[in-house]
């Protein structure tokens, strides 16, 4: 609220100075002209009383986030993937279950190593 308060008092104070010397550098001009018919032009203004309110800052940019860290995780073996643990951007630690795999054809061959093995 405090720097809302200083920074109203900036603006308040740059206006304060500038329309007074804006008006002074015009009237100099004005003195060293010969007379000459004046025409006075009525502008419209529309005025609002000031007040305090919040101001937000929000910056809006468009491009692509790369994450500092990040690595590829790839399986041992192969197979179909039957059911998936965590979405994509969720922590993990080392040691988490990320995935799981069908396992019916590794079962298959590990039954035909076994029959080979007590054959």
């Amino acid at each position: 609220m405090k720097r809302q308060n200083e920074h109203l008092f900036r603006l308040l104070l740059l206006f304060a100075l500038v329309i007074p010397l804006t008006g002074t550098a015009i009237n100099a001009d004005a003195a060293d002209k010969p007379e000459t018919k004046k025409v006075e032009y009525i502008v419209p203004v529309r005025t609002t009383p000031a007040k305090v309110a919040k101001m937000r800052a929000a910056l809006k940019f468009n491009g692509t986030v790369y994450s500092m860290n990040s690595t590829n995780v790839s399986a041992k073996i192969g197979g179909q993937v039957t059911k998936i643990y965590f979405d994509e951007g969720d922590k993990v630690t080392s040691g988490d279950v990320l995935l799981t795999i069908d396992d019916e054809q590794l079962a298959i061959r590990l039954k035909q190593a076994q029959a080979g093995v007590t054959a």
